[in-house]
């Protein structure tokens, strides 16, 4: 019965990822994170396939091959993440350094003894150190999108986060139960670590075939701007950037007027490229007026224009006439949750609150 579940599940699971894989691979417009992740799904095949073959007991060259296939995919997650975050157009030769300690684990296995715990420990230590490092960029991409878009839903990586937190928990997992049967020797039945074969890969495929381009236009200009940021950053602030004081009062009446006047704050897409280009204002000169004189990100900057724009047409009796989520979409809010986040964490209170508030003083 348990043995027939158990193969249900290999079979479903191996099935699933090879509809995925064959998804990414006749995907109009294939980018770089596209075809890692969909070599990603192909790998997760080959590597349930040969799980299916070791649990019935069929022959395998060696032993050591599906626990081999440990050691590829913390890398596939790493390398997939940062290709999405640094919009690559190609894989990097030094990336491809990721995959050695696979290779040599394959050597090993051609050694006349035997390398199963080595090679086990080797999967474990390299699953929990890429899922940490994954967690740490993903953290670090959140925050300088704050400083880029107005917006931050399908770009945070939100999946990207949660899917992380889950293999490294996999993994430290995986570690608890190998210290307790080997100092313990306390057995237990891995059956439940296959049913999370199928949900993983249906997780990974689901979120990765909507996941968007992050950076869409101006890559270079971007990476360019963010280098120039970052090296500033380094060197004692912005104090080597040549911008005055006086300069970014000036920038700051300019972002001031043109959101007053022109109301750019009420695209829901709007980022900073974009805005750079219709005030004539360097991206870096706008990012560091932001985050230095005013003590904002972009992010903070054009949504608490939202969240004003927001107040004014509910106290001229919009909400009379609208709902509050269809007058916060005009107001260039993209979607419920956020609107309701970023108007509590700029006044205070919900916007329901806000509309008891007004009623009792008029």
């Amino acid at each position: 019965m348990v043995a027939g579940l158990l193969n249900g599940i290999l079979i479903f699971g191996i099935v699933q990822a090879l509809f995925f894989a064959l998804l990414f691979a006749t995907k109009k417009r294939l980018k770089i994170p596209d075809v890692i992740i969909g070599i990603w799904l192909f790998v997760l095949t080959a590597h349930i396939l040969l799980i299916f073959v070791h649990v019935n007991h069929l022959q395998l060259p060696s032993m050591n091959i599906p626990i081999l296939f440990t050691l590829l995919h913390g890398p596939f997650l790493y390398l997939y993440t940062n290709s999405l975050i640094n919009n690559h157009e190609k894989i990097y030769y030094s990336e491809t350094l990721h995959f050695t300690p696979f290779i040599a684990g394959i050597i090993f296995s051609l050694l006349p003894f035997n390398t199963l715990k080595i090679i086990a420990l080797a999967g474990i230590t390299s699953g929990i150190a890429y899922c940490t490092a994954t967690l740490i960029i993903v953290s670090q991409h959140r925050e300088k999108i704050k400083d880029n878009f107005s917006f931050t839903d399908k770009i945070n990586l939100k999946w990207l986060f949660v899917l992380s937190i889950g293999m490294f928990l996999i993994w430290a997992g995986a570690t608890i139960l190998v210290i307790l049967n080997r100092f313990f020797y306390f057995s237990f039945n891995l059956t439940w670590f296959f049913v999370v074969i199928p949900v993983f890969i249906f997780y990974v495929g689901f979120y990765g075939i909507r996941q968007q381009v992050i950076y869409p236009a101006v890559v270079s200009e971007r990476k360019k701007d963010e280098e120039e940021i970052t090296n500033l950053k380094k060197s004692n602030g912005y104090k080597k950037s040549g911008l005055t004081t006086e300069k970014m009062k000036s920038i700051q009446k300019v972002l001031e007027e043109t959101m007053e006047n022109e109301k750019f704050f009420l695209e829901p897409g709007l980022n900073l490229a974009e805005l750079s280009k219709k005030i004539n204002i360097p991206t870096h000169h706008i990012t560091q007026t932001l985050n230095e004189y005013s003590g904002k990100t972009f992010f903070d900057f054009v949504n608490s224009k939202r969240v004003d724009e927001f107040r004014r047409r509910v106290q001229n009796h919009d909400h009379q006439y609208y709902s509050l989520l269809g007058i916060a979409f005009d107001c260039g809010f993209n979607s419920k949750s956020s609107f309701n986040r970023i108007f509590k964490k700029t006044t205070g209170t919900s916007p329901s609150e806000y509309i008891k508030h007004l009623k009792k003083q008029s």
